[in-house]
Order: C-alpha cells, then sequence, then structure tokens
C-alpha cells in the first residue's frame, strides 16, 4: 500500500489547500468541521490507516460538503458550485481507493 498511500496522501493534501482556498467561511463550525476531516484523512493515509477506514471519512466528508449546498445563501461555508466541484473529487478519489486490491 506504500506508494498508494503516499498517492493519497498527496491528494488528500491537494484538496485540502483547494477547498481552504475555495472557504467563504472558513471560521464557521462547519468548515472547521471538513478541514479537520481532510487533515484526519491525510494522517490516515500517511500512517497506512486502513483504506475501508479513509474512505468511511470522506464519506462523511461528501456528506458535510452536501449539507453546506443546503444552507441559506448568506450562511454558506463554501459557494454551491465549489461544493459540487469538490463533492466530485472525492467521489472520485473514493472509487479509486475502492479499486484497490488491498481495500
Amino acid at each position: 500500500m506504500g506508494n498508494f498511500s503516499q498517492e493519497l496522501e498527496m491528494k488528500f493534501r491537494e484538496l485540502r489547500f483547494g477547498l481552504q482556498d475555495a472557504m467563504d467561511r472558513p471560521n464557521e463550525s462547519l468548515a472547521r468541521k471538513i478541514m479537520n476531516d481532510i487533515q484526519k484523512c491525510e494522517d490516515m493515509a500517511q500512517s497506512n490507516k486502513t483504506l475501508r477506514s479513509i474512505e468511511k471519512d470522506m464519506h462523511a466528508i461528501m456528506n458535510d460538503l452536501k449539507q453546506s449546498q443546503s444552507a441559506p445563501a448568506n450562511q454558506h461555508v463554501i459557494s454551491p458550485t465549489d461544493s459540487n466541484k469538490f463533492y466530485r473529487k472525492f467521489e472520485q478519489l473514493r472509487n479509486e481507493i475502492r479499486k484497490q486490491p488491498n481495500y
């Protein structure tokens, strides 16, 4: 799992930085939760945790991104367009994880 774990860690880092830039209200609790959960996934990849555990936490992030889309316009922590874009990126990454032989 070594090479894939490193690749996964880098992808989480890229997603974290991208989301950090896209956050409109980074100090809101939902935004902080999303960012903390991404950091947790990055740390899990770095420490070679099971792919199922990582995938489970990714699912929570995706749910939070969906939740952010349904918030009133003046309470969005991220724009619905950006939220949807990152949701799709997480979905792609989850599919990559599921294709791994050690999943």
